[in-house]
């Protein structure tokens, strides 16, 4: 029908035959139906476009059921009509852990199961096909369980992707252990030789001589320095440990002490900095990493530094922020500063840590990526530049 508006209605007319004082009418109810429709259709497109296969699994009748889409993602010619005819078509590897997480969500509590398995023509020589499966029980007004309804989706792509990721870790776990190990061998050997040409020339060594030793080492520290770097930046996430008590002052107060900065920069703590059971080792790699980069990037020499440790609890998690009055960083710089070996400030200031390697704030942004946690920095040139990044209070 149409509106007078000239829109479209879609209605459900219903005729009922009636007899009233021995009349035969017929009663005529008309129902707009058009938003019950939309519905419908809205929910078919995101089907089809989702590439969405349903299937449901009837206990009171003692059947299934499976849409078309969802047999030609699994390679099936016939619907299945019990679990027995579905796992038949699923990749041998996979049927024994399928059944299991089945078999413990029928007997639990649980209303959502999901699952991800290979259909069955893998193993025949086709190709891998990945699917994710969820499914949700549905119960009547006693409580009993009458079925369960569930959807697929076809995850092949995303499977080769995950498997690519993967593969590209391993790769990169091989790479740091290459570069802790057998990179470092020789860099040892570099420091050992200058160290001898300089016994063996003792007091006949000429001070260019002397001058391009020590900065042979320098280079040869450095180069050590930047290994261990990328080694820390490759273990992120890889070690899981236990959530422990830290007390973020007295943390912060150690890690300043350890980084052995010049006289002329002094901590400042903040007041009623929490206590966090949390994993320390990840808090501390960012809080020294943090620490260490304010005392690179000090003002030139005489002047004093101050950095400042602060922190604002809220709902569950805290913000800690790292303040310094130092040199600043440009506009134009504060997107890449994360960025591994990216450095902005050619010369070490006086009394830097030494530790420079444009890795420090790449580590830094990994470990908070690691844990859903983000860092922002405001700077500006010559006011110095701070660091807030997002804490969970409990693991």
């Amino acid at each position: 029908g149409v509106r007078r508006d000239g829109r479209e209605v879609i209605v459900e007319v219903a005729l009922t035959r009636l007899q009233l004082d021995g009349d035969d009418l017929i009663l005529a109810s008309v129902v707009d139906v058009s938003a019950r429709v939309e519905a419908r259709n809205r929910l078919r497109w995101a089907v089809d476009v989702g590439q969405v296969g349903f299937w449901e699994l009837d206990f009171v009748a003692a059947t299934g059921a499976s849409e078309t889409l969802l047999l030609q993602q699994l390679g099936m010619d016939q619907p299945w009509t019990n679990i027995s005819e579905f796992l038949a078509e699923v990749h041998p590897d996979d049927v024994e852990p399928l059944r299991e997480s089945f078999t413990k969500f029928l007997a639990s509590d649980d209303t959502l199961h999901e699952a991800i398995f290979r259909s069955r023509t893998a193993a025949a020589g086709g190709e891998d096909r990945w699917t994710l499966s969820r499914g949700t029980k549905v119960a009547n007004s006693q409580g009993q369980l009458q079925r369960i309804v569930g959807f697929h989706f076809d995850i092949t792509e995303l499977q080769l992707v995950r498997v690519d990721l993967e593969r590209s870790n391993d790769d990169l776990d091989r790479f740091a252990y290459i570069a802790s190990h057998d990179l470092k061998a020789p860099l040892r050997g570099i420091l050992h030789l200058t160290n001898w040409i300089r016994e063996d020339l003792s007091d006949g060594i000429s001070d260019g001589v002397d001058e391009h030793l020590v900065m042979l080492q320098d280079q040869a520290e450095r180069m050590t320095r930047l290994l261990d770097d990328i080694l820390a930046y490759a273990r992120v996430g890889k070690q899981r440990v236990a959530p422990e008590k830290v007390d973020l002052s007295e943390t912060a107060s150690e890690l300043f002490q350890f980084l052995s900065p010049p006289d002329t920069v002094r901590l400042e703590l903040g007041n009623n900095l929490p206590v966090l059971v949390t994993a320390r080792a990840a808090l501390e790699q960012v809080l020294r990493n943090l620490i260490s980069n304010a005392i690179d990037h000090a003002p030139v020499a005489g002047k004093p530094l101050t950095i400042r440790v602060s922190c604002e609890s809220f709902d569950g998690y805290c913000e800690i922020s790292v303040d310094d009055d130092g040199r600043g960083i440009e506009a134009e710089y504060q997107r890449d500063v994360f960025e591994v070996f990216r450095s902005f400030c050619e010369e070490p200031s006086v009394g830097s840590t030494g530790r420079r390697t444009g890795m420090g704030l790449a580590i830094v942004k990994r470990v908070l990526d690691e844990i859903g946690c983000h860092i922002v920095l405001e700077s500006k040139p010559g006011h110095g530049s701070r660091f807030r990044f997002t804490w969970p209070i409990q693991p």
